[in-house]
């Protein structure tokens, strides 16, 4: 493998995403040693080191949900993609009204219709957030990550 054509092929592979590497934690080695015990907030990717073999990649982020082929001009360059909700919530709120219709009889014995109020149609709806981490690699190493998210919500 030729190393100089990696640094160039990352900047021009991954340059357009803006990407954001702090993935160069130490994967752990001990699972009794203080240093490996993972902290709530801590997220498979930082455990990540640049040039981590794949199979390594997988036992530490699991089989990517796709893997996108790029074009690199001395090697192999796939991005892998991971997607997970990080948070949700519910919120009861309205969605919209329905008009109350009441029938009055006229003097000239003919019933009408006629609106005297509206009624609010209310609905749950789900917020969440999905974090997609994409990572970049060549020659089936890892070389850097990009986390992003995007906030969703849906009508259940």
């Amino acid at each position: 493998m030729k190393t100089k054509s990696i640094i160039p092929a990352t900047i021009l592979l991954f340059g357009l995403f803006g990407v954001r590497s702090n993935v160069n934690a130490a994967a752990p080695q001990d699972s009794k040693s203080p240093a490996s015990v993972q902290k709530a907030s801590e997220k498979p990717e930082s455990f990540l080191k640049k040039g981590m073999t794949a199979v390594m990649v997988v036992k530490i982020m699991g089989k990517p949900g796709l893997v996108r082929p790029m074009k690199a001009p001395d090697g192999k360059a796939e991005i892998w993609e991971y997607h997970r909700q990080i948070d949700e919530h519910f919120s009861h709120v309205q969605v919209g009204s329905k008009p109350i219709m009441v029938d009055v009889q006229e003097g000239d014995g003919q019933i009408h219709h006629y609106q005297s109020g509206e009624t609010p149609v209310f609905s749950d709806v789900r917020y969440y957030t999905e974090e997609t981490i994409q990572l970049l690699m060549f020659d089936d190493r890892f070389l850097v990550a990009k986390v992003s998210s995007q906030k969703m919500k849906t009508m259940i």
